[in-house]
């Protein structure tokens, strides 16, 4: 803090009336680094696991009642998201088909489709325990941030509003609950 000769307070650094949100990111190189570095060396794994396990994510759940993306949203009270919902996760679904040839970019969604969906179980807690919706949306953020920020130069343009397309695929598969 300063003062000045004609006794005003200024103040240096955030300054606000209420509570101030930051996050640091302190993102150390994990399988996604690994997998970011492959695809721009162009190497190709030769195995198919990977490939069952992403076609286990595309397709529904069999364990559940079947309800869809609009009644689960709707169920957790959520209708403020369907319109962005139904557009990214068609958006994120089509981007996912397009890569249908390039292995190593398949391995990178099932990493990031998985990173979503266990990250998406503290969203999840917050929703179950009543959390304000702010409070849902601070913390989805947060998860979007945190996994896109693994993607580096976002090779792939998948962008934010991509990891927000994981989430209703997932949802819209029954791998990710809101209520």
């Amino acid at each position: 803090m300063e003062t000045n000769q004609s006794n005003i307070t200024t103040e240096s650094g955030a300054v606000a009336g209420r509570d101030i949100t930051s996050y640091n990111y302190n993102i150390t190189p994990r399988k996604g680094h690994y997998l970011l570095q492959k695809l721009r060396n162009g190497i190709e794994p030769s195995e198919e696991k990977f490939l069952k396990e992403l076609e286990h994510l595309m397709s529904k759940r069999t364990d559940e009642e079947i309800i869809g993306l609009e009644k689960k949203l709707i169920q957790g009270n959520r209708q403020d998201l369907l319109e962005y919902a139904f557009e990214e996760k068609e958006r994120y679904y089509k981007k996912l088909l397009s890569c249908s040839t390039l292995e190593i970019e398949q391995e990178l969604h099932l990493y990031l489709l998985l990173e979503v969906r266990s990250r998406f179980k503290v969203v999840y807690s917050k929703i179950h325990r009543g959390r304000s919706i702010d409070e849902v949306n601070l913390e989805i953020e947060k998860m979007v941030d945190e996994i896109y920020c693994q993607l580096e130069d976002d090779p792939i343009n998948l962008y934010r509003n991509g990891i927000d397309g994981m989430i209703y695929f997932l949802t819209g598969n029954c791998h990710i609950k809101w209520h």
